[in-house]
């Protein structure tokens, strides 16, 4: 937890932060001590600008460094913390939550699904190529099957026509 003036100086920070970011951040910008930038974080304007400008709650996520050089992700939430008279905010507080495992687990879910999915493609194609030969397979003992009938028949028909013949001349004999 920060809390930031009009200049996006942090003016006081929980033993969490400094504990991430050092002690040095007090008196420093949000954006150099989080960030390492020179300037306000992108997009424009950014949710602490935007919870000054509007006194809206902004959220976002985003990766930040901490003082042992380790990327980490984060999901923060900016509000205004004080308010002058006429109701403008003159502080804003950022609340930082560490979604670094989260993040991880997210990104391996998405590797293992996309693995998974070229897994099934793979299997789907093996599959309709499989189903393919056994079309043909079956296509060529249905011709095999034709073919044996047409023979049967023709030999049947070879064998009623001899004893036809083989009647006939016993008949004329």
């Amino acid at each position: 937890i920060a809390l930031l003036d009009e200049d996006l100086t942090i003016i006081w920070a929980n033993d969490a932060a400094r504990g991430l970011f050092g002690d040095h951040l007090i008196g420093n910008k949000c954006y150099e001590v989080f960030h390492g930038k020179a300037a306000p974080c992108e997009p424009q304007p950014c949710i602490a600008v935007k919870a000054f400008q509007d006194g809206q709650i902004h959220q976002h996520e985003t990766e930040v460094t901490d003082q042992y050089g380790r990327k980490r992700m984060f999901h923060c939430t900016a509000s205004g913390a004080l308010n002058d008279k006429s109701g403008k905010v003159t502080a804003v507080v950022e609340i930082s939550r560490d979604i670094t495992h989260q993040h991880l687990l997210k990104k391996e879910l998405r590797a293992e699904r996309d693995e998974l999915e070229l897994q099934v493609q793979e299997r789907t194609t093996q599959l309709k190529e499989a189903n393919h030969q056994l079309t043909l397979e079956i296509e060529k003992h249905k011709q095999t099957e034709y073919d044996l009938r047409r023979r049967e028949a023709i030999i049947e028909a070879v064998h009623v026509g001899a004893a036809m013949v083989a009647g006939d001349t016993l008949a004329h004999a």
